[in-house]
């Protein structure tokens, strides 16, 4: 949707564009209206992710504006898949490389070694290969 700076009081949903539900065990409907980018570094795109269990030939069917878009899973563990609706300069689409529960997920665990009668804290960071990070709020511990 349109990139918004400073909404508003009650504005906020006149902005929000996206929906998307259940349609059964194995599908989703997502719905959204976007804009064309105002800039080449401003995104007016709209997106979602997916958790699929499957092998590499199931096949994932999209209709977007009206046209039928299929690929297999396989193809998407290789590499992304973008495409426009109707030519160049039409509203386009893309499904981003798909990763692996091992490429997403991990687990990890320590114990905590009290160093001082005061509360300890951790913070958890994490950075992909790609260079996107993650963190979360400080766990406080105290013995």
């Amino acid at each position: 949707g349109r990139d918004i700076v400073a909404p508003q009081t009650g504005e906020a949903a006149s902005h929000a564009f996206s929906q998307w539900e259940r349609t059964g065990q194995h599908g989703v409907s997502f719905q959204t209206r976007t804009w064309g980018n105002p800039t080449t570094t401003t995104a007016n795109t709209q997106g979602m992710s997916l958790e699929i269990a499957g092998s590499s030939s199931t096949r994932i069917a999209a209709r977007i504006n009206g046209e039928k878009i299929e690929v297999a899973l396989g193809e998407l563990l290789q590499h992304a898949r973008a495409g426009y609706t109707a030519g160049y300069r039409s509203p386009a689409y893309r499904f981003s490389r798909a990763a692996t529960q091992a490429e997403y997920a991990w687990q990890g665990s320590f114990t905590h070694q009290a160093r001082s009668a005061r509360r300890d804290w951790y913070t958890v960071r994490v950075r992909q290969k790609n260079g996107q990070m993650a963190w979360g709020s400080p766990i406080w511990v105290g013995d």
